[in-house]
């Protein structure tokens, strides 16, 4: 298991060379060893023994007068080096008194017994280093940075400082994965070939159910898409924001938002799916449509993510938050507008539509185009969704409200929950 995480580093490290990964580890084994490109090596005592090029410790030892000796793990050799105890009366190669030589290091029974006296380590390895350490060391002025955000202070990390660093790790983790981007990009453009193909030039003369049949249809794709991609990455953060919590240096509230605004762009490949078959299925040519067509999408999107928040901000089990999201969107999408009648919904369930994003995104897609539709399409679509013009604008304050509500109520659950739900282990 060691040197699979070591290769992982390593890996990490070979990939983006303007990253550095530090490592400490003890007793590494020979493959081990030869996967660090730079060696730390402090004694016993916490002294610095070395510090260089990893290929250049054992000459380095070697011209102190310490060999290690054939078919010997060099990392074993080093640390035994750097902490074994002094031989009472014995001197190392070098002639520098109460050294341990590689003659002592390859004996290890003679390093046993009445001879031993207290711990140290070689003063002659230490003081080597001293003397290049004098030549290259450069005085850099302290820099406590890093304690307001540490909470070392004495004091958690601010709102501020913990939104601005989620914000940035956020979006280099999101940066960094390419192959989930890629197939983002790959599904949805897919999605929209489908939908373009199905309806490839049916809107101009339609008399309204295709029209109606594409929209739904693709609203309810995007819903479903968008809120089970958020289900399914964003539990497995919990672990790490309960460490930094307990530690002082996060904060469930700056987390969230760094967290779910970092990933904005990634939710620009769901635009895909709506604006790759928009010409295809031959809807208005206009710009101004298609300008409201494509914020409508990017809304719904946001309000679709929120739903997916929601849902995975009661557990750290993604299984849980896939399991509890169809509580959330079967009602939005059953009270749509379009299977069922609204003049006909029953009064004690007449609130579900009023908290349904689906009922507005989609009011809000059909009456973008009704406009730029002939006379019997334009009355089959006002007549059978029970819409009006003259609602656009509350439908649009209503789909925005909806969903910025959404997002605030996940932030909400997840601070109850890192707060009053959770302890520190």
């Amino acid at each position: 298991m060691g040197e699979l995480i070591c290769l992982l580093l390593k890996t990490i490290a070979v990939r983006a060379p303007q990253r550095i990964v530090i490592g400490a580890i003890h007793t590494p084994s020979s493959r081990i060893f030869m996967l660090f490109s730079h060696i730390t090596l402090l004694t016993s005592k916490g002294e610095l023994a070395y510090w260089g090029p990893r290929e250049k410790l054992l000459p380095f030892l070697e011209s102190l007068g310490y060999t290690c000796p054939n078919h010997f793990n060099p990392a074993d050799f080093i640390l035994e080096l750097a902490s074994l105890k002094v031989i009472q009366g014995q001197t190392g190669a070098s002639g520098i008194g109460n050294g341990v030589g590689a003659t002592e290091l390859a004996v290890p029974q003679r390093v046993s017994g009445s001879l031993l006296v207290e711990s140290t380590s070689s003063p002659t390895l230490v003081a080597a280093c001293q003397r290049m350490l004098a030549r290259e060391f450069v005085v850099i002025e302290a820099d406590n940075s890093h304690k307001d955000v540490l909470g070392v202070m004495g004091a958690p990390a601010s709102a501020w400082v913990s939104f601005k660093s989620n914000l940035w790790r956020s979006w280099l983790c999101q940066r960094r994965e390419y192959l989930g981007t890629a197939v983002g990009v790959l599904m949805n453009t897919a999605l929209g070939l489908v939908f373009g193909v199905l309806y490839w030039g049916q809107m101009p003369h339609d008399s309204g159910r295709n029209i109606t049949g594409y929209l739904f249809s693709l609203l309810v794709t995007l819903l479903i898409a968008s809120s089970i991609a958020v289900c399914l990455a964003f539990p497995f953060d919990f672990a790490i924001l309960m460490r930094e919590v307990f530690s002082g240096a996060n904060q469930p509230i700056g987390y969230f938002l760094g967290r779910t605004l970092a990933g904005v762009p990634n939710s620009l490949a769901f635009m895909i799916m709506g604006v790759l078959p928009y010409f295809m299925v031959g809807l208005a040519a206009d710009t101004g449509a298609f300008g409201w067509y494509c914020l409508v999408f990017f809304v719904m999107t946001f309000a679709a993510q929120s739903l997916g928040y929601l849902a995975s901000s009661f557990s750290a089990n993604p299984v849980v938050g896939v399991a509890i999201l169809p509580l959330f969107i079967t009602p939005m999408i059953l009270f749509s507008g379009l299977l069922y009648e609204r003049n006909s919904v029953p009064p004690g369930l007449g609130w579900i539509q009023d908290i349904s994003v689906m009922n507005y995104g989609f009011a809000l897609l059909v009456l973008n185009q009704v406009e730029h539709v002939n006379e019997e399409t334009r009355d089959f679509l006002m007549n059978f969704l029970e819409v009006k013009k003259k609602e656009f604008s509350g439908f649009w304050i209503a789909l925005v409200a909806l969903s910025i509500c959404y997002r605030l109520l996940a932030m909400g659950v997840l601070y109850l929950r890192v707060k009053y739900l959770t302890r520190a282990q």
